[in-house]
């Protein structure tokens, strides 16, 4: 069973909102611990805002990492 899952958004990307349905991608008990940046582009890139209810999981991102990495419990 997979304890992290990565979400890498399409490069040059802008500053994004994302809302995943957990369950709807077979991970209906799943509780997030943390989301991590994965390789920022320079020391400003910010650490994503997130919110875990229930099964959905709302992060906000600046866009200045390669991607980010959901950590589960």
């Amino acid at each position: 069973r997979r304890r992290a899952w990565q979400l890498i958004p399409l490069p040059g990307s802008n500053p994004f909102r994302a809302e995943i349905k957990l369950a709807a991608l077979g991970s209906k008990r799943a509780k997030v611990k943390a989301v991590e940046k994965i390789d920022p582009f320079h020391d400003a890139a910010k650490d994503a805002e997130w919110k875990q209810d229930g099964t959905t999981l709302r992060l906000a991102c600046d866009g200045q990492s390669f991607g980010y990495q959901i950590i589960f419990k």
